[in-house]
């Protein structure tokens, strides 16, 4: 995707639904394109992606993904794409648009859901897209934000206990011409609330697109959101995604990201504890095979005293299949009686597969308990040798350690059917990798 087609993409986008003019995004829209054009896509020298070399994505010449027809798409087609046995409301955003025709349970929510084309919301959206770092964080967040076509908004009042977990797809439809996709995601909880959260991504056809979404998350004081991210795109996708995370004093933030579709894939989160006592939990699970990718950063950035975070990241990779992990712990210099921990592990299930880990700690602070830790490795012949002794055959006690050690990542998961679905992803990881 060269910078010609970029610029032909945005002078299409101004010609389409939104009007830019009303709600406040146009001038948003040019200084982040503005940006984009002076800091380009990322280089192999760029210190953050040198792991990552993302020129099969730029060779493609991706075109502006265009409007999904809700009356060629059952309902029921997109069954597979649910957790079963969780009540709550189903978002669909397809191709980048909120698809009310597709959603399911909006009616009675004790929270609003509005995008860009609610005339009452627009001017609120656009202030969020307008403060947010996605505006000038890198090229592709630069990118989203002057070419997404539309923002879906979850807005929890204060003082509200969103009893179901909500699932938001964001679908991508497919095409016979590779596509490009901007998704953009904005959430608030309000002060005294609590919302768990499914944020997906998939597609109905195994075929070429790009996704490049951002999600903007704001929880305010003692509030507390459950975040379930799962990228599971079609395995000759591209998807860059980054997710921007601002606690207030006494909030709470669990979030599991897990990878498993793409070509290539990175997840970069940022969690900025900015009020005492404010606490955060970021877990992740990386599954690949193949030739995949899957490249995660991560950066929690402790701004206020009497905050905590724990960090908890693993990968299983097979075949051909590379893996990148780094994350950042920064404490700052008012930011006492920290209590940072982060882990990254990696098993390698063949002798082709990596993974590069770069955990970091960066503290101004002296009064402070910050840890990490990373390993890579195989599975334990040890152990393997002492089920295979106990009569368990050699693929299923293969299966039973890449389990156990898996696991660990996702135990975190309050809800059960949340579980149990991400337990069946694990269970056909296995099978997959063991035939």
């Amino acid at each position: 995707m060269d910078t010609k087609n970029i610029i032909e993409h945005f002078s299409n986008l101004y010609a389409g639904q939104i009007d830019s003019g009303k709600i406040g995004l146009a001038a948003i829209r040019d200084e982040a394109f503005a940006r984009f054009s002076a800091l380009g896509f990322p280089k192999p020298k760029d210190e953050e992606w040198r792991f990552t070399d993302i020129s099969p994505l730029l060779d493609i010449p991706f075109t502006q993904a265009s409007d999904v027809d809700e009356s060629g798409i059952l309902a029921q087609s997109l069954d597979s794409f649910w957790i079963p046995d969780v009540d709550g409301p189903k978002i669909v955003v397809a191709n980048g648009v909120l698809s009310k025709g597709l959603s399911q349970r909006l009616n009675n929510l004790p929270f609003k859901i509005s995008s860009v084309y609610d005339a009452k919301q627009a001017k609120v959206i656009a202030e969020f897209v307008k403060n947010s770092p996605a505006a000038d964080s890198n090229g592709f967040t630069a990118l989203n934000t002057s070419l997404m076509r539309d923002a879906l908004f979850l807005d929890v009042p204060a003082n509200t206990n969103v009893r179901e977990p909500v699932q938001i797809l964001f679908l991508s439809s497919g095409s016979e011409k590779p596509q490009a996709i901007f998704p953009r995601l904005i959430v608030r909880i309000g002060r005294n609330s609590r919302m768990t959260l499914i944020e997906s991504y998939a597609s109905r056809h195994e075929s070429i697109y790009f996704v490049n979404g951002v999600s903007d998350i704001h929880i305010e004081e003692n509030a507390s959101l459950h975040h379930v991210r799962l990228q599971a795109d079609s395995a000759s996708a591209f998807h860059i995604g980054h997710s921007f995370v601002e606690q207030k004093q006494d909030s709470r933030y669990q979030s599991c990201s897990i990878s498993i579709g793409s070509r290539i894939s990175r997840h970069h989160i940022s969690a900025i504890l900015d009020g005492s006592g404010a606490e955060t939990r970021l877990d992740g699970l990386y599954l690949g095979k193949g030739e995949q990718l899957l490249d995660n950063h991560t950066l929690i950035d402790h701004k206020a005293a009497h905050c905590q975070s724990h960090e908890l990241y693993r990968g299983v990779l097979a075949d051909k299949a590379r893996g990148v992990f780094s994350g950042k712990i920064l404490v700052e210099r008012n930011a006492q009686k920290t209590d940072a921990i982060q882990n990254n592990n990696g098993l390698l299930l063949s002798e082709e597969a990596r993974i590069d880990s770069k955990p970091q700690l960066e503290i101004y602070a002296d009064d402070v308990r910050c840890t990490h830790g990373a390993t890579v490795g195989q599975l334990d012949d040890e152990a393997l040798f002492y089920l295979k002794s106990r009569g368990i055959g050699h693929n299923t006690a293969k299966g039973i350690l890449i389990y156990a050690f898996a696991e660990e990542a996702l135990k975190n998961i309050e809800s059960k059917p949340i579980r149990t679905y991400v337990d069946g992803i694990l269970n056909r990881f296995f099978r997959e990798v063991n035939t």
